[in-house]
This record gives C-alpha cells, sequence and structure tokens, in this order.
C-alpha cells in the first residue's frame, strides 16, 4: 500500500484509468481525469494504491480537494473519487498489516484519509452503493440522507429506458408516455415566443457570478471563476445567465447520445425565466442527440417546490427519491440535510 500526491506518473495515471473504466464499464477520458486530479485550484488530488509483487495495480481511490462554502466562510474539503479493488485480490491480506481484520479496500480507505486529515481537507465527502457503506464505516464516515426530485425531459425514450436500470419498473414504464408529451411540447417552442435577451449563452467563467444577497449560510459549491473553469470545462458545458437583476444561472453538461444534458449546478431562476431556460436547455439537448434533459432538484424547502411545479407545467417527468452522502466528519454541523445546498455537481464529478 502507498499514498501518493498527484500528477501521477503518465504509466501509473493511464493504468488505473484503464483498470477504473474496465471494472465500472464507465468511458473516463484521461483528459477530464487529468483535469479532475491534477488541475484543482485546491492542489493536486491524493492517491491510494494496493499493487502486487510484480507491479499490478490491484486497487485504487484518489481524494480530489476544493473549496466549499459554509457560514463560517471557505473551507477545503476532499471529494472521494475512481475507487476499484480488483474482485480477484479482495480476499487477500495486505502487507504490512496480515493481521488485521478489515478488509483491504477499508484499509485502502483510511491510511487515504488519514493523509488527508493531515493535509487539514476535512470533510471527506463519499457517494457508495449500498454495498460499500460498510468499507467506509472503517475510514468513521457517517451518512446523511437527501430528499432528491429527477425531473427528466425525454426526447429519446428507448434511450431513457436503457440508462434508468436504478429506477423502479414502474417508473422506467412512464418514461414512454412522458416522451409523448414531452415531444410535443419541444414542437411548439419558438425562437419568438419568450422575452428575447432574458436568458443568454455565456462561457462558464466569463465573469464572477454576483453572490450579493446570496450570503453561505449553507453548505454549497463554490461560484468563483477558477473553480468553474477547473469543474466545467467549455468544451463538455453550458452556462446559461439570467439577465433580471438576480444573479440566477444554470450550468448543464451538454449531454451525448448516452446521456441527458444535466443540470449539475444553478442559482433557483425567477418563475419569469423558466421557459426561456427551458427552451435552450431542449435546444442544447437536440443539439448534442442527448436523452433528453434531467434536472434535479434537492430538498423539499418553498423555492425547490415551486421550481418542480413549474417543471411540471413544461411536462417534465419527477421521481422523488432519496440520496445518501457520506461523511468523514462527527462535527454536527455537517449531519443535517438542511445544512447543504447541492446539487448533483457535488455527488458526481463525471457528468
Amino acid at each position: 500500500m502507498r499514498v501518493l500526491s498527484g500528477p501521477l506518473p503518465p504509466a501509473l495515471r493511464n493504468t488505473i484509468l484503464s483498470e477504473y473504466n474496465r471494472l465500472t464499464g464507465e468511458r473516463i477520458a484521461v483528459q477530464d481525469f487529468r483535469r479532475l486530479t491534477e488541475q484543482s485550484p485546491a492542489g493536486p488530488a491524493l492517491h491510494a494504491l494496493l499493487e502486487t509483487n510484480g507491479g499490478r495495480v490491484a486497487a485504487h481511490c484518489c481524494l480530489l480537494p476544493f473549496a466549499l462554502k459554509g457560514p463560517g466562510g471557505s473551507m477545503v474539503v476532499a471529494k472521494e473519487h475512481y475507487f476499484f479493488l480488483s474482485e480477484e485480490y479482495r480476499s487477500q491480506a495486505v502487507r504490512e498489516f496480515e493481521r488485521s481484520r478489515k478488509p483491504a479496500a477499508a484499509l485502502l480507505l483510511a491510511k487515504l484519509y488519514e493523509a488527508a486529515f493531515q493535509k487539514s481537507w476535512l470533510p471527506i465527502l463519499a457517494c457508495a452503493p449500498p454495498q460499500l457503506e460498510p468499507i467506509h464505516d472503517y475510514a468513521g464516515c457517517r451518512s446523511v440522507d437527501f430528499s432528491v426530485r429527477d425531473c427528466y425531459f425525454i426526447l429519446h425514450p428507448g434511450r431513457a429506458w436503457q440508462g434508468a436500470h436504478h429506477l423502479r419498473q414502474r417508473t422506467r414504464a412512464s418514461f414512454v408516455a412522458a416522451s409523448l408529451w414531452n415531444r410535443a411540447y419541444a414542437s411548439c417552442l419558438s425562437p419568438w415566443q419568450y422575452r428575447s435577451g432574458l436568458v443568454r449563452q455565456s462561457r462558464i467563467a466569463d465573469d464572477t457570478i454576483s453572490t450579493n444577497g446570496h450570503s453561505s449560510r449553507r453548505f454549497s459549491l463554490p461560484e468563483d471563476p477558477a473553480f468553474l473553469r477547473w469543474r466545467y470545462p467549455d468544451s463538455s458545458y453550458v452556462r446559461l445567465a439570467v439577465n433580471d437583476g438576480t444573479s440566477a444561472y444554470v450550468i448543464a453538461a451538454k449531454g451525448s447520445p448516452y446521456t441527458y444534458a444535466r443540470v449539475c449546478q444553478f442559482r433557483a431562476p425567477s418563475l419569469a425565466a423558466i421557459p426561456s431556460l427551458m427552451e435552450k436547455l431542449i435546444r442544447e439537448a437536440r443539439a448534442s442527440d442527448a436523452v433528453g434533459v434531467r434536472w434535479s432538484i434537492w430538498g423539499d424547502g418553498p423555492e425547490q417546490n415551486q421550481l418542480v411545479s413549474e417543471l411540471r407545467k413544461r411536462t417534465f417527468l419527477c421521481v422523488h427519491r432519496v440520496r445518501r452522502l457520506l461523511l468523514s466528519s462527527s462535527d454536527p454541523q455537517f449531519a443535517s440535510a438542511d445544512a447543504w445546498n447541492l446539487s448533483d455537481s457535488l455527488f458526481t464529478f463525471d457528468l
């Protein structure tokens, strides 16, 4: 076992990414892996490795540091990512830990978290499937559950069905009916339908997003240009700014034939701006031949409920579910879902 601070040597980097893609079925490009692990404004990632005597990478996990806004100001936290352990090594002992009863994956995480604590990266955030939660218990993680409504505008129901294995069969079946309403709504869109100039497209970090009137009363992603440039390259994301004096905006992944044009980070727009935002998001999805548009709304407050209501009026199918965030900190300020202003980008960095 060893822990390295990036950037990694090219050969090792390529080996890790190849093995991760093979075991998970993902299609992470090397340029995206390098951007996330090497170019964060908070510094390069920490990597933990388990290797065989022959030098084969048997396991890997890394922590991506970034600044998080909070009530007490900005802090550097870390997001766990690119975690794998090859099945053939899962029952083998780790050198120097032969007497430990902890599984290899738990030892790997504990060593990685320890290195992060020494850098004062707190808390560490992880999103893991239920079968991996016990592994994170060994590293001292606690769980916080969040209510979320995933809202879908479906342009290609067949692809939507194939990519929704995490949803119940009944919900997946409703995609077909919803897509009929979605296509009817999309066919009525007109470039002259809404007020010209209300929503404009801009480069991700053309200017700093104003924080006037938006103090960090809850933990949320930063909005400074350095973070936005790192997190959302213009080649893969689009930013829509609302010109109504509210500083509202939406940053969305452009989508592909296999994915949605997906809202990743936003500041809630006014009701008047929603139709124009929807039009531009749908056009963006069509331009990239995306499955459709996906906008996940976290929380159940009045502002979130109003936004969901407006999306439903525009034929979005909204599905409620609970998602779990794992936190390394026992500090009670992080333990409440109400203390967080979440977006999809905090959960999944590869959107």
